[in-house]
């Protein structure tokens, strides 16, 4: 991560351990697509692009609601 302070904390683990669900760990862009394909605006849609504009710019392709990372 690129957050001051949290090198070396492992989120996942502590999430899990917190609230006994599995827990996936990705970055803004894979999960805001996957989001928008999956309950937003690209529900039905076979392929899907979202671009995150944050401190970088990040973007990533959806195909037949399989993660192709870009």
């Amino acid at each position: 991560m690129h957050c001051l302070g949290w090198q070396g904390i492992q989120v996942k683990k502590l999430l899990e351990k917190a609230t006994g669900l599995q827990v996936h760990v990705n970055n803004d862009a894979n999960c805001s697509t996957l989001a928008e394909v999956r309950f937003g605006s690209a529900i039905g849609c076979t392929r899907a692009v979202c671009l995150t504009i944050g401190t970088g710019l990040g973007g990533k392709q959806e195909c037949w609601v399989q993660l192709y990372l870009c």
